[in-house]
Parts: structure tokens; C-alpha cells; sequence
């Protein structure tokens, strides 16, 4: 039953975001605003080719019961959806100063890197055993700097959507982004030694889910707001 229902909800999560990025980048044809739509548009299509690195060895491991068997290919996807979250986050960074029309300081643009380089060069270090069995301690050790990131995503969301209130999008999508870490960090804690930790993944599928419907709504806006300009 759990592998028909996770395939189900994961086929759906992956087809349908897919859908959204294309949706939105073809909404530039009517954007004259593009930057903003055009970095929430790649964002979405990262997070969604990422994913399916990792989940589609998942949905093919659960359905012939054969997760052994595909260990180096479920490792090696979990490598890349960790990469690609990790520039998720940093292109997160660019949309919300970018939309904003805001130049944060240099320090700020310099933190976000360093984590986000800090995160991908841990994660490309033969220690993490990818293709094997795993490493615990380096699956904590990748971790920080992008909980660090996030956490300054998090800040950030705050400051420009939820307590400045003249954008009703992404005013509570720090929530969902506060949600996920937690989802998340419960799995890469405890999931070794509790497997059905595991499910806590699909709850941090939803919150993403919920910001990428976010940014559709988002780039919607701006074309009626443009051709509402346009008539009067």
C-alpha cells in the first residue's frame, strides 16, 4: 500500500511542479518585470530535476522491494537532490533580493555562498559513501551549513513578506520553509536509526509544493497588474 501511495503522490509532486516552471517561464512573454519570474521559473525546474534524481530510484526500489539492489543509484541521487536544494536556496536568495528591488550588502551575498560551497564541497567528499552504506556523522556534517543557509533564508522571508505586508504571496512562506528544515532535519537525524522517519519527506514535498504554487500565483499577478497599467 505505501508504495502505491508514495509513487502516486511523488509521480504527481514531480509532474505537476514541472508543469508549474514551464508555466511560469511562459508567462514572460507577457512580464516586462521578467527577472524575478525568470529566477522563480529555474528555481522551480532545479528543485524539480533535483528531486527526481532521488525519488525516481525511489518509486522503482519501492515498487520491486528492491532497495538494496538500487543503493548506489538511491545514494548518488540523494547526492544530487543535496546539491540542487543547496542552489534552490541560493537562487531563493537572488528572488527575494531581486523582487525586493533591494541590494542586500556584500557580507550578506558573501554568507550565502560560502555556506552554499561550504555544503557542496562536504557533499562531494568521498567520506559520505553516496554509493554505499552511508556515513552518518558526514550526513550531520553536510548538514550545517545548510541549515545556516537556511535559517538566513528564513530571516530574510520574514523581514521583506511577513512584516512588510504589501505582498500577500510570499507573505507566509517562511512558514513552509521553517516547516521543511524541520521535516527534513528529523529524517537525516533519526532515519537510520528509526526508517519510517523516512515519511517525514513527504510533508517537506508539501511545503514545497505549497511555495512553488506561491511563485505561480505570484507571476499571475504581474501580468494583471501589467495590463491593468496597460488600460488605464
Amino acid at each position: 500500500m505505501q508504495a502505491v501511495m508514495e509513487t502516486i503522490f511523488e509521480t504527481s509532486y514531480l509532474l505537476g511542479s514541472l508543469v508549474i516552471g514551464i508555466i511560469v517561464l511562459l508567462f514572460l512573454k507577457k512580464i516586462k518585470n521578467k527577472k524575478p519570474v525568470i529566477i522563480f521559473g529555474i528555481m522551480i525546474l532545479i528543485l524539480t530535476i533535483g528531486d527526481s534524481f532521488h525519488l525516481i530510484p525511489r518509486m522503482y526500489s519501492l515498487i520491486t522491494d528492491s532497495f538494496e539492489e538500487n543503493k548506489a543509484a538511491l545514494g548518488i541521487g540523494t547526492l544530487v537532490t543535496s546539491i540542487t536544494m543547496t542552489i534552490y536556496y541560493v537562487m531563493f536568495y537572488h528572488f527575494i533580493q531581486i523582487n525586493k528591488q533591494k541590494q542586500y550588502p556584500i557580507y550578506l551575498t558573501i554568507i550565502i555562498y560560502v555556506l552554499a560551497l561550504a555544503r557542496i564541497i562536504i557533499c562531494a567528499l568521498p567520506q559520505n559513501d553516496w554509493a554505499g552504506d552511508g556515513n552518518y556523522l558526514f550526513g550531520i556534517i553536510r548538514n550545517i551549513p545548510f541549515l545556516l543557509l537556511g535559517a538566513v533564508i528564513i530571516a530574510l522571508l520574514i523581514k521583506e513578506y511577513f512584516l512588510n505586508t504589501h505582498n500577500k504571496y510570499f507573505k507566509y512562506s517562511f512558514i513552509f520553509v521553517i516547516l521543511s528544515f524541520i521535516f527534513y532535519t528529523i529524517v537525516f537525524i533519526g532515519v537510520d536509526m528509526i526508517p519510517i522517519l523516512g515519511l517525514m519527506m513527504l510533508p517537506k514535498t508539501v511545503c514545497y509544493v505549497v511555495i512553488t504554487v506561491m511563485g505561480l500565483k505570484y507571476s499571475k499577478s504581474l501580468i494583471l497588474e501589467e495590463t491593468t497599467l496597460i488600460q488605464s
